[in-house]
């Protein structure tokens, strides 16, 4: 058992090259960027075709173009960094060094390594899978396979949580960064229910069940948060909200920091919004970085 690692037989510096030039131009995750440089016709990546590097490793299957990037990773020619647009999500960016193979054309020779792992998706999620992969939408595919979406999404989760799918590939990023930031503030121990009941009413279980399953978006958060996770964990908000009026607070979650300015700052009377009263411990901005962060 164990990993079976063969060396590549093609020009693996070009292949460097490929996905380098590619990830410096789409700025994409790893699930993401692996489809692209596939040439996949999912919609969310298909509209990058004229981009480029698209369907540039087309002769490989997912899997490996996903180990490449990996060994990018690990090389340190790319690294993973938060979008200003989603604190949530990450996207693959080239550092210094990544910077440098492409200015020198250094070459980079990779591997092509085969996982023997067990199947953990059965024929039907792989046949969900194929058609998504064709650019057909859950609905879609739930008509042409005569199964019941709630179904799909259980072969979409399945495939999510094996690391075949991102949740970002067919979940929209508003509602992704939602259910997110309702289970960053409740006990990690919560139940979907509990989950459901923070969230907007159209957001629905299949959605949450999806991104909860989502590991890379688990690893995102801990990698790339760590001062905020500590902060969490600490329960510095747990003083200010208990479980009972979290569901009337997240009324203000949402609220622009300009919106219903009718407190004041419990550190200097300023004016605050009704989102700082309730989410920033009854503080200002700058009040609530110095409290909590040490920022000045």
């Amino acid at each position: 058992m164990g990993d079976r690692i063969q060396k590549m037989n093609k020009d693996s510096d070009n292949i460097a090259w490929i996905i380098l030039n590619a990830a410096k131009d789409i700025k994409a995750g790893k699930h993401k960027l692996a489809e692209f440089l596939k040439g996949s016709k999912a919609k969310d990546v298909a509209h990058l075709s004229g981009r480029q590097g698209y369907g540039g490793l087309l002769w490989h299957d997912i899997e490996t173009i996903m180990g490449f990037i990996e060994q990018l990773e690990q090389m340190g020619f790319v690294k993973r960094v938060r979008t200003a647009i989603d604190e949530y999500y990450s996207v693959l960016e080239l550092t210094e060094a990544g910077e440098k193979v492409l200015e020198e054309k250094i070459k980079i020779e990779l591997q092509i390594i085969k996982k023997e792992k067990p199947i953990t998706v059965g024929d039907t999620e792989k046949a969900t899978l194929n058609l998504f992969r064709e650019g057909k939408n859950i609905e879609e595919i739930a008509r042409i396979t005569d199964l019941a979406v709630s179904t799909i999404y259980d072969h979409l989760c399945r495939l999510v949580a094996n690391d075949c799918l991102s949740a970002y590939e067919f979940i929209p990023e508003s509602v992704i960064k939602q259910i997110l930031e309702v289970k960053a503030r409740l006990p990690k121990a919560s139940k979907l229910k509990e989950i459901k009941e923070m969230l907007p009413e159209e957001i629905t279980y299949n959605e949450i069940k999806c991104v909860l399953a989502d590991k890379n978006l688990e690893k995102v958060e801990d990698a790339e948060n760590s001062e905020e996770d500590d902060f969490w964990e600490e329960g510095a908000f747990i003083e200010t909200m208990s479980s009972s009026d979290l569901k009337q607070k997240m009324r203000t979650f949402h609220m622009k920091h300009d919106e219903e300015v009718n407190y004041n700052c419990k550190k200097c009377n300023e004016k605050i919004s009704a989102h700082n009263k309730d989410w920033h411990n009854g503080m200002c901005d700058n009040c609530f970085d110095k409290e909590v962060y040490g920022r000045k």
